[in-house]
């Protein structure tokens, strides 16, 4: 019996003989219950691990969403391949009553500063989000937060992205991020090009770049970091044609798969061993 909470399996459950009623709802609360289980016990987590991760790796883990949720209007998912090295990538995404966000973030550099200057930039997003700001209001409150932090300057890149479910209209802001890619129901690919603009953090202002466009059901977002498509050493190396590759080869308007697809790509294309963070979020419209 699949264990499903908002859309995604977290598990099975296995039984030994024919149960003599349903099981539906001890599945229901079993993936409820190993959900929660990370606040008591490792028991789980520790399953998921396929090597032991840096410190500054876990902490980075756990500042994750859902890997699957449900939106309204569609459903986002969003996985990290990690270095286990780095830690400095993260994604975040959240429906509020003004619609559905979407960030993804890339720290440079490595090891416990960046997985600290990610903890920062988060917490900056989310309490620019929870207080009614847009999200340029967010990326810029998130720059001034870096900026705050001790020693040398913390830099990041990010997009982030507002969907509004009753018009469908997406809105785009980068800042020295990747830019995304929308693919159309019809299998039709348009890129969302941007000038490089600056990241955040650092010691110059950054210049976000924005644009709208408009979704329609069986379109998806696909949204990724330079660990995904750098060709630099221990980088996925997709390249922004390879991510397109594998996402038409996923099913189509299917978010979770779509991510797997071009993930397995890049696992595939490294060998596994990877320097850098490779992360993917997508979002379907339904």
């Amino acid at each position: 019996m699949p264990l499903w909470l908002r859309g995604r399996a977290t598990g099975v459950m296995l039984t030994l003989g024919r149960p003599r009623h349903s099981l539906a709802e001890i599945a229901r609360q079993a993936a409820a219950a190993t959900t929660l289980a990370d606040r008591y016990t490792d028991a789980f987590a520790a399953a998921t691990r396929r090597k032991p991760p840096k410190p500054a790796a876990e902490i980075q883990q756990s500042l994750l969403p859902p890997r699957i949720s449900r939106i309204t209007g569609g459903e986002v998912a969003g996985n990290i391949v990690p270095s286990y090295e780095v830690a400095g990538d993260w994604f975040d995404a959240v429906e509020t009553s003004d619609g559905v966000w979407i960030t993804l973030a890339d720290g440079l550099g490595g090891g416990t500063r960046a997985t600290a200057s990610s903890a920062v930039a988060l917490g900056a997003l989310r309490a620019s989000r929870r207080s009614g700001g847009t999200i340029r209001e967010a990326l810029m409150l998130m720059h001034r937060t870096l900026r705050e932090m001790p020693g040398p300057h913390a830099e990041m890149t990010a997009v982030a992205t507002h969907l509004d479910p009753a018009s469908q209209q997406l809105r785009v802001t980068n800042c020295g991020g990747v830019s995304p890619i929308v693919l159309r129901g019809d299998q039709v690919v348009q890129r969302l090009p941007a000038p490089k603009g600056r990241g955040l953090g650092g010691r110059s202002s950054p210049k976000p770049t924005e644009r709208g466009i408009s979704l329609q059901p069986g379109d998806r977002l696909v949204m990724v970091s330079d660990g995904v498509v750098g060709t630099g050493d221990g980088q996925g190396g997709l390249g922004v044609d390879g991510v397109i590759e594998a996402a038409l080869r996923s099913e189509p308007a299917a978010a979770a798969d779509t991510v797997r697809k071009v993930l397995t790509a890049v696992v595939k294309a490294s060998g596994g061993d990877l320097n850098d963070d490779a992360t993917t979020v997508c979002l379907s419209v339904s």
